[in-house]
């Protein structure tokens, strides 16, 4: 075994210890409770590891091979995960706040419990199926609150005037753009039973994915939020009629 060393992004030494590979080092440093934030792991097999309750919060983790590795709890805050293995991966009450998971395929991986504010998932596939629920539902209970609204919402989202990222502006997130159709913020999250604005919203969690000049044709999330636009406006259709 030799000394091997773990390094932030300023080339700063986070752990350094004997070790017969970094997978091993990092397994020990978490088993040790060493805060790795901001360590520069990119491209290493990290994958079957234990790294429950690791502290990785904003690491460079882009291109790692994490398949079936263990972050139940960890803090993975503002971590860099672009193109990296996540089949299997075990997120089970993790911080994903503010994380970067673009172009990741996250099948079998476990997101129970997971927070996801301000997660970056464009270009992610087979997302599990738990979280398209939940960001489903929530947004068909804020669409059915608001039918009046969803004429103009469903335009936004195929113009490509929608931006998750802001509140403000003629292109603005999911409650942004409904107020611009008809009121203030305030006045929307009023109308919406028990409602207040924010990332934690499942629903808003799923806007964020899209971005100014993003259309359903090449978004998913805008897709899939038409379509959902598109079946409460259907039953509204039907409501009336019986009316």
């Amino acid at each position: 075994m030799k000394t091997l060393k773990i390094l932030n992004n300023n080339g700063y030494i986070l752990h350094k210890a004997k070790a017969s590979s970094i997978r091993s080092l990092v397994e020990n440093a978490v088993s040790d409770g060493v805060n790795l934030e901001s360590a520069v792991l990119r491209d290493e097999d990290l994958s079957s590891l234990n790294l429950k309750n690791a502290r990785l919060n904003f690491a460079d983790l882009k291109g790692a091979d994490l398949s079936n590795t263990d972050f139940r709890y960890s803090n993975l805050r503002g971590t860099y995960f672009e193109k990296s293995k996540l089949t299997g991966t075990d997120f089970e009450f993790a911080i994903l706040q503010d994380a970067d998971l673009r172009g990741t395929n996250l099948e079998g991986a476990d997101l129970r419990g997971t927070n996801l504010e301000g997660a970056d998932l464009r270009g992610t596939i087979n997302i599990p199926q738990r979280w398209i629920n939940f960001c489903s539902r929530d947004m068909l209970y804020v669409f059915s609150r608001l039918t009046w609204e969803l004429a103009g919402l469903k335009e936004a989202l195929q113009a490509g005037r929608i931006d998750g990222t802001c509140y403000y502006g003629k292109c603005a997130c999911l409650i942004g753009t409904l107020s611009n159709l008809n009121g203030t913020i305030e006045e929307v999250c009023t109308n919406i039973a028990y409602y207040d604005e924010g990332l934690h919203n499942y629903c808003e969690q799923w806007f964020y994915q899209i971005r100014m000049g993003d259309k359903p044709k090449d978004n998913p999330f805008a897709k899939h939020a038409v379509k959902l636009i598109n079946q409460v406006l259907k039953e509204e259709k039907k409501k009336s009629k019986t009316l």
